[in-house]
C-alpha cells in the first residue's frame, strides 16, 4: 500500500512528505494537538511514545520534524490538572515521569534527525521534549523556559540534567554556564528566543519571511538526501555529548554557588516559601552532574514524586496558587549593575549616550544602552515597589532595541508627564505588573521624538524619514489584524507605556509607524508632543461615542486631569454648552475662566449626594431623593433642563450622577477607569418596542443574539421574553437562549424558532455540570478597588472563576465561529428585572458588542466593571438613555485634533519642561495635586530628555542650537 499523507490520532497528527530528488526518502512532520496550549498529558505522551517508537523503525523516514498544530504554544508543559486531581500515589506520579523520561531518552536517542520548530512557547515539560531533540528552532514569538518552580516543583521531564549540559556546551566554560543554567531554573523566568539561542537552548532562529515550520522541513529534507547541514553536524556533536553526560564531573560548587544571582534567587524563593524545592533543583543539578545523568534522572524523579503529593510545600499547594491567580512573586531576571565609573566608560566609549546629548542619526554612534526612569521589583521578594513617585520612580539602564519592518526607533527629545504615570508608579488602583513579565516598567505615554531608524516596511512606505521630528502617539495596535478596518482599536490596541512596559520616560523607544505624526506647525517643540493623549481621548469621546451636536448641553466630570479640560475645551469649540463637575472650587473657578459652567461637588448641600448607589433596594429611593439637590444644581447651570450628554470617568458616586442628570434620551460616555472599579447606576423611565430597539443597536443579519427567558421567576411561558425573541428572529440573528430551568428550556424548543435558534442553555443545567458554578451575583457590594486593590482584585476574580467562565464557555460551544472564535455574542437583549448586566458586558464582543434593554427599568440598580465598558468599548442601549465606552483615540482622531490645534482651533496650552533628574519630583507633584506651584503656575508639564531648550519650533532650529552645543560626557 502507498503511504498516506496523513496520519491521525487524538492529540496527533503525522505529516508525511516525499523529499525531492529522492526515490524513496521520506521526512515525517509530528504535530501536537492538544488545545489550547498543546498541555503534555499522560495520553499525549503515550501517543507521542507510539508516534516516535513508529517513525524510529520507518524505513522510509530518514529526519524527523517535531512541532505544533495550529495553536499559539508548542507546549505549555504537563497538564497541571492532571498534576492535581489525576497523581494521588508516589506509583502514579512514578508512571508519569517514567513515560516522559522513556520518551524523550527515545528521542535522543533516534538514529533519524529530530528537528524541533518552535513557535511559541515552550515551557516546561514542552521546553524539555524540546530540548531532547537534535536541533531546535525558533522565531520572534519563541519563549523558552522551566517555569515548574512556580508551582512548587521541580522539572520532571529531565529539565535539572539536560538544561545544564545544553547551556554548558555552547558556552563551554562551567564557572560561567552552571550560574546561568540554574538561574534559569531557580527563576522561572521566561527565556526570549535571542537569549536562548546564545545559551544553547535553540540552535538557529529565524527572521525575516521565514517561517519555523518551513526552515525545520527544508533542514529534515537535506538531512534526508544526506546532505551536511547544521542538523547533521549539531546532531553528530550531540551523540558525542551524550555518550559523556553520565561520566562524572568534578566542580568546584563552591565557586558556583557564590553567584550573587543564584544567592538572590534562593533568598527570595525562601522567602515566598520556595525555599525547599529551589534548594532541590540546585541538589538535583549537582547530582547528575557529579554522578552522572541516569542518576540525575534517577533523582529527579524521586524528588518530583516526592513534590507533586507533597500539600504544604509542593505541587498540591503551588498549583492551587496558580490556578486562583495567587502565586507568590518568582525572583528577578538576571541582569547586570553597574558603578559610577563603569557608567562614565559606558558613555566614553559611545556604549550609553549622557542624557542632553544630541544625536544625529548617522553621525552620533547608535548606543547599545540607554537611561530609563521606571518602577522596578524588589530583588528580595520579586514584589514591584509601588509607592510615593519621589520614593519608588528609579533610574535604571536598559539596552537600546532595534526596529522590526512595521516600527521606528526614536530618540526621545521630551516625554509627557501625566497621572497614567503616577498610577503606574504607585499600583493605584492595579499594579501594572499584572500586564506583563518584566521586571521594570518604564512610565510614560505621548511626547516627542526624532526618528533615529527606521522598519524596511515603514521605509518602503515612504511617509517618514529619518532625522525627521514628530509627535509620538501612545496607541500600539496588532497593524495586520482584519478586523482594524471594522475599528482600529478591535485589533488588540494597548496603550503603550500603560499596558506595556517600554514607555516614553526613556531615550530611546520603539513604536510602530503609525504612532509617528507630525509636529503640528508654529506649536514649540516642548509643547508638540504634550496633548495627544489627553486631548485625542477627548475629541473621541466627544466626537465618535457621544457624537454631540452644536446647541446641546454635555456634563464633563472633573478628575484634576488633562483630559477633563480638553473636553471641555474641545466641547466649547464645537458649539456645546458645557458643565464641568469640579471636585473643589479652585477647578470650578478654573473652569468657569474656559468659558464652561462649573458645578462644585463639594458645595453645600451637594457632598453628601455622592455616594454609591447602595446595595439594599430598600435604600434606593431615599439615594434617588438625595439627588434632588443635585439634579437642580444642574437645571440652573443649565437653563432649568437636564443634559443631553455627560462624560464620566471620576470615580462610580460621581458616574452615578453623571448618568442621574442625562435627559431623556440622553448619553453618557465612560472613559476608562480602574480595572476592578464597579459602576452602578438607577433605571430611568420608559420602556420601547423590541424592534424599534434592535433597530437602534443597528442588529444585522446573522449577527449572534444572546436572550434571557424565564430567569426572574416568571412563568415558563415567558410572554416578553417570546416577543424578544421573535423581534431577534425577524431581524434575521443567530439566536442563543439562556433559561433558568430545564422546564424553560424545554418551553423555547417548542417555539416555531427555526434555524434561527442556534441553542439554549439551562442555568439548572449548568448547575448540576459545574457545582462550582454561582449565578446571580452581581458586584454590588464588593471592595472599593481604589482603596482596596487586593481585595477587589480577589472578588473580581471568584466573579469570573464561578460565573462568568462556566457560563462563557457553554456558550462559545453554541456561538463559536471561524471569525469568532470564542463565540461571544453581538449583542444581548437583557432582561429589566435582574442585575446580570456584569456578566452581560463581559461576555459580549468588545468594541461591537451591544446590551439592548426593551423593558421598564426605573427603580432599578444595575452594576458592570467598568473597563468592560471603557476600555473595551461596548454599549449598554435603554429605552431612555445609552451608556457607551470610549477609550484614548486612534492614531486618525488625534491626528484630526493635531490638524485643529496647526489652524488655530484650539490652542495648546504652555509646557513646563522639567529636568530628565527632576523627574520623580514631577511625578510627585502630580501625585499631590500641587503641579502648578511646583511649575510656577503652569498645568502641564513635560520631561526634557534632550532639547536644548524652549521655544524652538522645527527640525533646523533644532540642529541649529544643537551645533552649538558641546556633547558632555559623564553624568
Amino acid at each position: 500500500m502507498p503511504q498516506p499523507v496523513f496520519e491521525d490520532e487524538q492529540y496527533l497528527r503525522v505529516r508525511y512528505d516525499r523529499v525531492p530528488a529522492s526515490q524513496s526518502a521520506l521526512i515525517a512532520t509530528v504535530l501536537i494537538h492538544h488545545p489550547p496550549v498543546n498541555a503534555l498529558s499522560s495520553r499525549v505522551l503515550e501517543a507521542l511514545a507510539r508516534a516516535f517508537e513508529h517513525l524510529e523503525h520507518h524505513e522510509e523516514v530518514r529526519a524527523v520534524v517535531l512541532s505544533a498544530r495550529a495553536t499559539t504554544s508548542f507546549s505549555a508543559g504537563a497538564d497541571i490538572r492532571e498534576l492535581l486531581g489525576g497523581l494521588n500515589e508516589p506509583t502514579e506520579a512514578r508512571a508519569l515521569v517514567a513515560k516522559a523520561h522513556a520518551l524523550l531518552a527515545g528521542i535522543e536517542a533516534m538514529d533519524k534527525p529530530v528537528v524541533a520548530a518552535i513557535d511559541g512557547p515552550a515551557l516546561g515539560g514542552g521546553c524539555e521534549l524540546a530540548m531532547a531533540c537534535h536541533f531546535r528552532i525558533g522565531n520572534a514569538r519563541t519563549r523558552m523556559g522551566q517555569p515548574e518552580i512556580n508551582l512548587f516543583l521541580p522539572p520532571a521531564f529531565g529539565g535539572t540534567q539536560r538544561l545544564p549540559r545544553l547551556v554548558e556546551a555552547a558556552l563551554a566554560e562551567p564557572l560561567t554556564s552552571l550560574p546561568i543554567a540554574l538561574g534559569w531554573l531557580l527563576c522561572g523566568r521566561l527565556i526570549r528566543a535571542d537569549i536562548a539561542k546564545d545559551g544553547g537552548l535553540l540552535d538557529e532562529v529565524v527572521t525575516g519571511s521565514t517561517d519555523v515550520l518551513s526552515r525545520a522541513r527544508l533542514l529534515a529534507a537535506q538531512c534526508a538526501r544526506g546532505t551536511q547541514n547544521p542538523v547533521a553536524e549539531t546532531r553528530a556533536f550531540r551523540r558525542q555529548q551524550r555518550a559523556q553526560w553520565d561520566t562524572p564531573d568534578a566542580l568546584d560548587w563552591s565557586e558556583i554557588e557564590q553567584d550573587p544571582y543564584l544567592q538572590q534567587c534562593l533568598a527570595q524563593a525562601r522567602h515566598v516559601g520556595r525555599g525547599r524545592v529551589a534548594e532541590t533543583i540546585v541538589e538535583l543539578v549537582r547530582t547528575g552532574l557529579e554522578e552522572g545523568i541516569e542518576t540525575g534522572l534517577a533523582a529527579e524523579a524521586d524528588a518530583f514524586t516526592r513534590f507533586v503529593l507533597d500539600p504544604e510545600h509542593g505541587g498540591k499547594k503551588g498549583i492551587r496558587l496558580f490556578l486562583d491567580k495567587r502565586s507568590p512573586a518568582l525572583p528577578l531576571r538576571r541582569r547586570p549593575q553597574f558603578s559610577a565609573a563603569e557608567l562614565k566608560r559606558l558613555e566614553d566609549e559611545y556604549w550609553l549616550l549622557p542624557i542632553g546629548s544630541p544625536f544625529i542619526p548617522g553621525v552620533t554612534p547608535l548606543p547599545q544602552m540607554q537611561y530609563a526612569w521606571s518602577v522596578v521589583k524588589n530583588p528580595a521578594t520579586g514584589e514591584p515597589e509601588h509607592g510615593p513617585p519621589k520614593e519608588q520612580e528609579t533610574e535604571i539602564i536598559l539596552e537600546v532595541p532595534r526596529p522590526k519592518p512595521n516600527e521606528a526607533l526614536l530618540y526621545v527629545l521630551a516625554s509627557e508627564l501625566n497621572r497614567t504615570d503616577v498610577s503606574t508608579i504607585t499600583g493605584l488602583p492595579s499594579s501594572v505588573f499584572d500586564l506583563h513579565d518584566e521586571d521594570e516598567h518604564v512610565t510614560g505615554s505621548g511626547g516627542l521624538g526624532l526618528i533615529a531608524e527606521l522598519g524596511e516596511a515603514v521605509q518602503a512606505e515612504g511617509r517618514l524619514q529619518v532625522g525627521e521630528l514628530v509627535v509620538i502617539y501612545p496607541g500600539r495596535r496588532e497593524l495586520l489584524d482584519p478586523r482594524d478596518g471594522e475599528e482600529p482599536m478591535m485589533s488588540r490596541f494597548i496603550h503603550q507605556g500603560y499596558e506595556t512596559p517600554d514607555g516614553t520616560h526613556q531615550q530611546f523607544m520603539l513604536v510602530q509607524g503609525p504612532q509617528c505624526l507630525p509636529l503640528p506647525a508654529g506649536v514649540p517643540l516642548e509643547a508638540a508632543g504634550s496633548f495627544l493623549v489627553a486631548a485625542g481621548t477627548a475629541y473621541r469621546g466627544l466626537i465618535n461615542a457621544l457624537e454631540i451636536q452644536p446647541g446641546k448641553r454635555v456634563l464633563v466630570e472633573d478628575a484634576g486631569c488633562d483630559a477633563d479640560r480638553w473636553t471641555v475645551k474641545l466641547g466649547l469649540t464645537l458649539g456645546v454648552k458645557a458643565t464641568s463637575l469640579t471636585p473643589n472650587e479652585a477647578h470650578a473657578t478654573a473652569m468657569r475662566e474656559l468659558g464652561a459652567g462649573a458645578i462644585n461637588r463639594e458645595a453645600k448641600g451637594l457632598a453628601d449626594c455622592f455616594t454609591p448607589i447602595p446595595a439594599d433596594p430598600g435604600h434606593w429611593g431615599e439615594w434617588q431623593t438625595r439627588g434632588e439637590t443635585w439634579l437642580a444644581a444642574v437645571r440652573t447651570a443649565n437653563d432649568r433642563t437636564l443634559v443631553d450628554y455627560a462624560v464620566s470617568h471620576a470615580d462610580a458616586p460621581g458616574f452615578a450622577r453623571s448618568f442621574q442628570a442625562l435627559a431623556e434620551g440622553g448619553t453618557l460616555a465612560l472613559q476608562s477607569t480602574a480595572e476592578n472599579e464597579v459602576m452602578a447606576f438607577l433605571g430611568k423611565p420608559g420602556k420601547a418596542d423590541p424592534a424599534d430597539m434592535l433597530q437602534r443597536a443597528g442588529l444585522r443579519p446573522c449577527e449572534t443574539v444572546v436572550i434571557y427567558y424565564g430567569m426572574t421567576g416568571e412563568e415558563d411561558d415567558d410572554a416578553t421574553g417570546q416577543k424578544l425573541l421573535a423581534a431577534a428572529q425577524a431581524a434575521r440573528a443567530r439566536l442563543a437562549v439562556i433559561t433558568r430551568t430545564q422546564a424553560q428550556r424545554e418551553r423555547v424548543h417548542a417555539l416555531e424558532l427555526g434555524d434561527a435558534l442556534v441553542g439554549i442553555l439551562s442555568i439548572e443545567a449548568l448547575e448540576q455540570r459545574a457545582p462550582k458554578f454561582l449565578w446571580g451575583k452581581t458586584p454590588q457590594g464588593l471592595p472599593d478597588s481604589r482603596t482596596d486593590s487586593t481585595n477587589g482584585k480577589a472578588a473580581r476574580r471568584e466573579f469570573i472563576q464561578r460565573t462568568l467562565s462556566p457560563l462563557a464557555e457553554a456558550l462559545g460551544q453554541l456561538l463559536r465561529q471561524s471569525n469568532c472564535p470564542s463565540g461571544a455574542p453581538d449583542l444581548i437583549i437583557e432582561r429589566a428585572r435582574q442585575d446580570t448586566l456584569a456578566l452581560s458586558t463581559l461576555l459580549v464582543r468588545p468594541h461591537t458588542g451591544r446590551i439592548v434593554y426593551c423593558e421598564e427599568m426605573a427603580q432599578q440598580r444595575y452594576s458592570f466593571y467598568a473597563l468592560s465598558i471603557s476600555k473595551d468599548q461596548r454599549r449598554i442601549l435603554m429605552p431612555s438613555a445609552r451608556i457607551v465606552g470610549t477609550h484614548l483615540c486612534s492614531a486618525a482622531e488625534a491626528e484630526a485634533v493635531r490638524r485643529l490645534i496647526e489652524t488655530g482651533i484650539i490652542e495648546v496650552p504652555a509646557v513646563h519642561l522639567f529636568d530628565w533628574r527632576e523627574c520623580p519630583m514631577a511625578h510627585q507633584a502630580i501625585w499631590e495635586n500641587r503641579l502648578a506651584s511646583a511649575t510656577g503656575g503652569t498645568d502641564k508639564a513635560m520631561l526634557n530628555h534632550a532639547l536644548p531648550g524652549a521655544g524652538l519650533k522645527n527640525t533646523d532650529e533644532l540642529a541649529v542650537r544643537w551645533s552649538s552645543q558641546k556633547m558632555q560626557r559623564g553624568r
